[in-house]
């Protein structure tokens, strides 16, 4: 497991890394949570429980475990969880948005803020 700490970034900083395509933000929520709250503009729904969700993270980033990856959940929980896992089997820069999609003790959230959605 890797010793360095997670980086959490707010919601509004992630929206704008994915626009300018300096990282890859990926939302790892359940269809029935992007159903309810749409998904971050930017993000790519791969849901954590998908059994291929390793192997479509790697593709994402073409392969390339350096690459900068950035996990969302709903309140930064599953995002730690799952940034440390993708950490221990090689990813080397993998943060995630702290306050989620709807708040947490890291800030109000991605829909609080009335940050852009999609509908899936």
């Amino acid at each position: 497991m890797s010793d360095t700490p997670l980086v959490s970034h707010a919601a509004p900083d992630a929206l704008a890394a994915a626009r300018a395509g300096t990282t890859t933000l990926i939302d790892i929520r359940t269809p029935e949570e992007w159903n309810e709250t749409g998904v971050g503009e930017g993000a790519t729904a791969i849901m954590m429980q998908d059994p291929d969700f390793v192997e479509k993270v790697t593709a994402l980033v073409n392969g390339d475990r350096t690459a900068p990856v950035t996990l969302i959940c709903r309140t930064g929980a599953r995002t730690a969880r799952t940034a440390a896992y993708l950490r221990d089997i090689g990813f080397t820069n993998v943060s995630h948005v702290g306050e989620g999609m709807i708040g947490s003790g890291f800030g109000p959230g991605w829909v609080n803020r009335g940050l852009p959605v999609v509908r899936k």
